[in-house]
């Protein structure tokens, strides 16, 4: 006959929560007095910062000033980027021509190494004749 064997865990749990449950219960009961947070007034938000009208356009005049500078040299550095550009560009033209001119003497030089050889090649060779 098989004995039943139930997880002994389970009723551990189940009186932990119990023991729980009773202290909440025990301490929601008792009769001390809360102390209240009782407000005296409503609060109220800082005052914010009165900039007087001659303060805002000051910040101002001295922000566009800022701007004004900042926009001046991203033009000025602009405008080296276009001359620094064009230099490159007018550079690399010159650095493709000149290799193309050395590719066309090499191709040129070595179809008349080639023409040569081919004229010693065939001269080297006795002629055929019939007699």
């Amino acid at each position: 006959m098989a004995i039943a064997t139930s997880n002994r865990l389970l009723p551990l749990l189940a009186g932990a929560v119990v023991l729980m449950l009773a202290f909440v219960t025990l301490k929601s009961c008792t009769g001390e007095p809360e102390d209240a947070l009782i407000l005296e007034s409503v609060p109220q938000a800082p005052a914010p910062d009165a900039d007087s009208p001659a303060d805002t356009i000051k910040t101002l005049t001295a922000n566009v000033a800022a701007m004004t500078t900042e926009v001046q040299a991203l033009r000025k550095d602009n405008d080296n980027l276009r001359r620094e550009n064009r230099e490159l560009l007018s550079t690399r033209h010159q650095i493709e021509e000149n290799v193309a001119t050395r590719v066309k003497r090499e191709l040129i030089s070595r179809e008349k190494d080639k023409e040569a050889r081919e004229r010693i090649d065939a001269g080297a060779m006795p002629a055929y004749s019939p007699h």
